[in-house]
């Protein structure tokens, strides 16, 4: 069965990845439903009639399958300032040899996009060191 993200409802509260408290802060990645048709009685003749009817209409519904995947603020800050310094320590070195760290650049990418680290004046800098760092290396490849 196809499993669809839902965009037209709150994430359900989960369990953070790192420290396992109830939240839905951040959210990696959005729960994951099945969806399924369900026949419902919406009008039908009363009991007493004599010609006995009733109305029934297909209605979509979704279960929950997987839940979101969520990191409670506190976490994500401690991993946003790990983050952030981890970059910080590499830059010049993944800068004067792009080509031999590309996996690391790429690895620092997802994990900039996953985590969602771009939002913020806090991460304009960081940020900027990124990009440079992807255009020095396309550059490289060319």
């Amino acid at each position: 069965m196809k499993r669809i993200a839902r965009d037209d409802v709150a994430t359900p509260y989960a369990k953070c990845i790192i420290c396992r408290t109830g939240t839905r802060s951040h959210v990696l990645e959005k729960a994951k439903y099945s969806e399924f048709t369900s026949e419902e009685i919406i009008d039908e003749s009363d009991a007493y009639s004599s010609k006995q009817w009733e109305e029934i209409e297909e209605i979509v519904k979704f279960q929950l399958e997987e839940d979101a995947i969520v990191m409670c603020h506190k976490c994500w800050v401690k991993k946003e300032i790990e983050f952030v310094r981890f970059t910080n320590n590499r830059f010049e070195e993944w800068k004067k040899s792009p080509i031999e760290n590309a996996q690391n650049i790429a690895a620092l990418v997802k994990s900039m996009n996953y985590y969602k680290f771009t939002k913020g004046k806090a991460h304009e800098a960081t940020r900027a060191q990124i990009l440079e760092l992807v255009k020095i290396l396309k550059e490289e490849i060319k």
